[in-house]
């Protein structure tokens, strides 16, 4: 085999370098990428946590408002105190 012919053929020195390059270049951003959805995914699962926390705190203020609400409308027909018009 003539290896200087070999060497000197511009598909080793010019195209598979490149073809190399290309192909780690690929597997780099390819691991990037699930790198990035690994970390999206973990930031919605908080998120979702977070507002899964703030509709149970909705809830519980909702349900204060209704009992302040209903004291209210008892306190009212206990004094007889009418809403002004407006």
């Amino acid at each position: 085999m003539n290896w200087q012919a070999i060497s000197g053929n511009p598909f080793f020195t010019v195209a598979l370098p490149i073809l190399i390059g290309m192909f780690l270049t690929g597997l780099w951003q390819n691991k990037r990428v699930d790198d990035l959805r690994s970390d999206m995914n973990r930031q919605f699962a908080d998120i979702k946590g977070q507002l899964a926390e703030i509709k149970e705190q909705l809830k519980s203020i909702d349900k204060k408002l209704a009992e302040h609400g209903e004291r209210l409308a008892t306190l009212e027909e206990r004094t007889g105190f009418v809403k002004p018009a407006r």
